[in-house]
């Protein structure tokens, strides 16, 4: 009993210290930042130290991309990340993490969570620092160049920013398990899972032209109208193609542990 209780207060320290810094950068809305903090609590608990600095780099390389790839005052609107948004990038890991923890195998639940951060991490860094990139991207589908910010690009520097959050991710599992050959396909679950992001993207995610300028926009409304579909289907916005990049990342690594490769 004792030592339920210092790792509850460890985890609720650990959590607080993390929200705190969320609100200090004030890069969450208040729903966003109550279920961070309860998610990271969980995390905390369920996978240690290992799994909340997962979640830590996550949560810190996502701002520093974001920070590098855009300008001032788009940087202003996207760092405020809402409810949804937690639970597209991070109610995957916090699920299966809790779920193998409570089914008495915690190793296995470690690494699907990481799998699934990675995959998280890696689509962020893809699309903070892939901006940079000077040439149009390409499709993933046709591999012909489509204007910046249209679901589905893919450039060089985007693609190899995100190898890189999948290997942040990755590194950390391997210090805190001791598993370097699963590590490496904790690596290749996050690529993937960027990947898998671009392909929904372009097939799935809902596109559209603005009612008010005639702008191409993904969002649902425009200038306060709702904005005509042109591709894809409405239900399907970026949140949910990041919680499908999610599952993916981690349905991969389950398709690994089933296949006996770890």
């Amino acid at each position: 009993m004792p030592d339920f209780w210092i790792r509850i207060g460890l985890s609720v320290l650990l959590a607080s210290l993390l929200a705190l810094f969320a609100l200090l950068k004030k890069s969450l809305t208040r729903p966003a930042l109550i279920l961070a903090w309860l998610s990271a609590i969980v995390i905390a608990y369920t996978g240690g130290i290992g799994g909340f600095l997962i979640l830590t780099f996550t949560f810190a390389f996502t701002i520093l991309a974001d920070k590098i790839g855009r300008s001032r005052a788009a940087r202003k609107k996207s760092e405020v990340r809402a409810l949804i948004q937690i639970v597209a990038n991070v109610g995957t890991g916090t699920l299966v993490l809790l779920l193998f923890y409570l089914l008495g195998k915690p190793e296995i639940g470690f690494f699907l969570y990481a799998s699934a951060m990675a995959s998280s991490l890696a689509d962020s860094m893809a699309s903070g620092i892939g901006v940079l990139q000077k040439r149009d991207p390409v499709s993933i589908l046709t591999f012909k160049r489509i204007p910046r910010g249209r679901s589905g690009g893919v450039s060089l520097l985007g693609l190899s920013a995100s190898l890189l959050g999948s290997a942040v991710i990755a590194g950390c599992y391997a210090a805190f398990s001791g598993k370097l050959p699963a590590a490496l396909l904790v690596l290749a679950a996050g690529f993937l899972g960027a990947l898998a992001d671009s392909v929904y993207g372009a097939l799935l995610q809902g596109k559209y032209i603005c009612a008010e300028d005639g702008a191409y926009t993904e969002k649902r409304f425009c200038h306060g109208k709702e904005a005509r579909l042109t591709g894809g289907f409405r239900v399907i916005d970026n949140n949910t193609v990041n919680l499908m990049n999610n599952i993916t990342a981690a349905a991969f690594g389950a398709l690994m542990l089933l296949s006996g490769l770890i």
